[in-house]
């Protein structure tokens, strides 16, 4: 039974069906052509490399053309496309024209310089030169195409610093809450004869080795959770795309943010144990 599926890179009425190797072609050269199949195209057809796949311009196959699969694969990593149940197939130029009826046309070319820094010149001198076209370095794509994944980065990042202030808040009621706890003991060691200030420096560097270890705790659960999240979402939409990442920045970010709070923690904490007083009636 002939499936059909509408691939990227050809024209909208083109179709394939998975056929025998022995079924007969119409190639002008009465040959096997070759194609190749992304992962999401393979799997729809039922096809694996090797097998031999019949292509024609029009659902009536009325002229079909044969062509062996080459190699099944899996496309480059595109945002855009990975909610999207797009099938590609490639094609030789001289196939690909004669399959989608549209001789000496393209939509696009790729070129690709050996010196990156000449972009922009490369691209000035097209757009000079060249009529019926448009031409831009693949910054400029990028920053044409990405207006959706800004905002969402914006999003991210509003949500990270919010989940911070209540990690602060978190802290701080923490930190009040165990001097809280300790108020007696801190009152014997006043009476002990050891001064405030170290009381006070204690209990800033009992809250910085908190905060410390909350900090590298956090970045190893990200580190979990976002390799979870990359295989999971890789093997769903078969794509090598990267949907979660703990980079140094972002773990330097965290540790670093993480230390003044648990300083601001304790210097707040100990400020209900600055006066003498105080602490004597702690001791009561």
């Amino acid at each position: 039974m002939a499936r059909t599926v509408p691939p990227a890179l050809l024209a909208a009425a083109a179709l394939l069906a998975v056929l025998p190797t022995a079924a007969a072609g119409a190639r002008p050269d009465g040959g096997v052509g070759e194609i190749l199949l992304s992962e999401r195209a393979a799997t729809a057809l039922g096809a694996v490399q090797g097998d031999t796949i019949e292509a024609a311009p029009d659902g009536g196959f009325a002229a079909p053309e044969r062509y062996r699969v080459v190699r099944v694969y899996r496309p480059a990593a595109d945002p855009v496309e990975v909610g999207r149940d797009t099938r590609f197939v490639r094609l030789h130029a001289d196939d690909l024209e004669r399959l989608a009826a549209q001789p000496d046309r393209v939509q696009r070319f790729v070129i690709k310089l050996r010196e990156g820094a000449r972009a922009e010149d490369v691209r000035a001198r097209l757009n000079a030169d060249g009529v019926g076209f448009d031409a831009y370095t693949s910054r400029e794509l990028a920053e044409r195409t990405s207006g959706t994944f800004v905002v969402i980065a914006r999003f991210q990042r509003a949500i990270a610093w919010l989940t911070l202030a209540a990690g602060a808040v978190f802290l701080v009621t923490l930190m009040v809450l165990k001097v809280e706890e300790r108020r007696r003991d801190l009152a014997a060691l006043s009476l002990l004869g050891i001064s405030r200030r170290t009381i006070v420096g204690g209990l800033v560097i009992e809250a910085v080795l908190v905060a410390l270890a909350g900090g590298v705790a956090g970045v190893g659960l990200g580190l979990v959770a976002s390799a979870g999240i990359n295989a999971y979402f890789r093997a769903y939409y078969k794509t090598d795309l990267v949907f979660s990442a703990v980079s140094a920045v972002t773990a330097g970010t965290a540790v670093a943010v993480a230390l003044p709070l648990g300083v601001a923690a304790a210097a707040l904490a100990a400020r209900r144990l600055l006066g003498r007083a105080e602490l004597t009636r702690g001791a009561r």
